[in-house]
């Protein structure tokens, strides 16, 4: 009778927990920060972003990475630099990202200037973990377009 009522303690914390959860929204995006190391093919990139965390509790971003292909082709890795920490409320939280370009060809052929590329040929896999307090959620997502990701993000966040 004891496991009994703590099990459905248990579950009725962890639904109750579930029925408080709002979605994280991603209010801005800017590029705060930008090198490149062309001899090594790769690049940081700092984006500010502006979040609003209207939850109780803390989200953190464990891991994200993924791979960069323009038209089909392996065109670079992708990491965040460190573990990220979305508190709650509002927040503006610079998330390094590293880049690994794979087909330095490729990037010689864009002249150096990241305005010509454009979004519609590339795509991106990638896959993150997301914790909030003891609950861990891993996603992976394949061949999304790019002019999609942002969308993506918001939804993995909700």
């Amino acid at each position: 009778m004891r496991k009994i009522i703590i099990i459905l303690l248990f579950v009725a914390l962890c639904l109750g927990s579930c029925a408080k959860y709002q979605k994280v929204e991603i209010n801005n995006i800017s590029v705060a920060d930008f090198s490149a190391d062309l001899p090594k093919a790769t690049i940081s990139l700092t984006l500010n972003t502006e979040l609003n965390n209207p939850n109780k509790r803390n989200i953190e971003i464990t891991k994200a990475q993924g791979s960069i292909y323009k038209k089909g082709t392996h065109f670079a890795d992708v990491n965040i630099a460190d573990k990220y920490v979305i508190t709650k409320g509002l927040n503006t939280i610079p998330f390094k990202i590293n880049i690994t370009v794979t087909d330095p060809i490729a990037l010689l052929t864009l002249g150096f200037n990241y305005k010509n590329l454009q979004k519609s040929d590339f795509t991106i896999n990638f896959e993150a973990t997301i914790k909030s307090g003891p609950l861990k959620k891993n996603f992976k997502f394949e061949n999304i377009p790019f002019s999609e990701l942002e969308a993506r993000i918001q939804n993995m966040l909700q």
